[in-house]
């Protein structure tokens, strides 16, 4: 099933490029082609959408696998805020999802977060003190 990088393209997420297309299979699995990037996993059936023609990880799971491999975390943070902007994930569903699939990416998903959450405005319009 479509995956990673090409599934985030599917849903028009993010400007991550690849030369290869991914796919997740089931562990075993021993099909090989060049232009393929082969991922193997057992995905949970909330983890994956079924489009007209083909199955595709949910945003969420493709968050997930690219935040597992994908070091840059300005276009992470990016993809997860449209994502988020167009109703296609919530934050707390991508951090619980992340903290049970994959310890790394879920670190690379909360720097990420945080680096696009816009700055809180009572600390720069609002007396501490006077918060309560």
């Amino acid at each position: 099933m479509v995956s990673h990088e090409t599934a985030l393209a599917v849903y028009g997420i993010g400007e991550f490029e690849s030369a290869r297309v991914h796919f997740t299979a089931p562990p075993g699995s021993t099909r090989r082609d060049g232009a393929l990037s082969l991922h193997r996993a057992d995905l949970l059936t909330d983890d994956v959408l079924d489009c007209t023609g083909f199955r595709v990880t949910t945003p969420v799971r493709s968050l997930v696998e690219v935040a597992g491999s994908w070091p840059d975390e300005d276009q992470l943070a990016r993809a997860i805020e449209e994502a988020r902007e167009c109703g296609l994930l919530t934050i707390r569903r991508l951090r619980s999802r992340a903290e049970s699939i994959d310890a790394r990416a879920a670190l690379h998903i909360e720097l990420a977060i945080q680096r696009a959450a816009p700055p809180c405005p009572l600390r720069t319009h609002c007396c501490p003190s006077r918060v309560g």
